[in-house]
């Protein structure tokens, strides 16, 4: 059984396509919701790039259907932003004005919160590497990221939940010796 998407990596390659069997399917569905929409986007990539692939370069691009073009390299698609509205308040008491956290974004980051988590889950928990998520992500996100601007925002995100993560520590540490087994 398949435990690793670096093994479900190996049988969603193009000549994999074809092999993938019910157990295959099972085991990348046992491996969560997360896994299942990594694999089919992996699917989609490679059925697009077949695709384009197949037309014949020296066939004149008026005969190729417009559907069966790759996108245009020249035009630049920027990626959506997320809008996040900060009340601003005077403070009487330090003369200035003050706003909360943003708590949907981490500091310095390209992606969202969300994506940048699901991007460290595969990485940590279902072993794909930096350079195989980089290229599904920039694909799908029509943005670039390169691998070692995905490695900080780890990082960041490291420190960022590392507090958290000690507080959950310590808790579990006084549970385990307020009530011995």
């Amino acid at each position: 059984m398949l435990t690793t998407a670096t093994n479900t990596r190996s049988f969603l390659s193009p000549q994999g396509l074809a092999r993938i069997d019910a157990t295959q399917a099972k085991a990348i569905f046992s491996q969560g919701e997360e896994a299942v929409v990594f694999a089919l986007l992996e699917l989609a990539k490679q059925l697009s790039e077949a695709r384009f692939s197949s037309v014949n370069p020296a066939t004149p691009s008026g005969m190729i259907p417009t559907d069966q073009k790759p996108p245009a390299k020249n035009r630049k698609k920027t990626p959506g932003a997320t809008k996040h509205t900060i009340n601003r308040d005077w403070c009487s008491h330090c003369n200035k004005k003050v706003e909360p956290p943003v708590t949907d974004a981490l500091p310095g980051s390209t992606l969202g919160l969300r994506v940048l988590i699901l991007s460290a889950w595969l990485h940590f928990a279902l072993r794909n590497t930096p350079g195989q998520i980089v290229e599904v992500f920039n694909f799908h996100l029509q943005m670039k990221i390169t691998p070692g601007g995905l490695i900080k925002m780890w990082y960041r995100l490291k420190e960022w939940l590392f507090e958290w993560y000690q507080q959950i520590h310590t808790e579990a540490n006084k549970e385990q010796t307020a009530k011995p087994y």
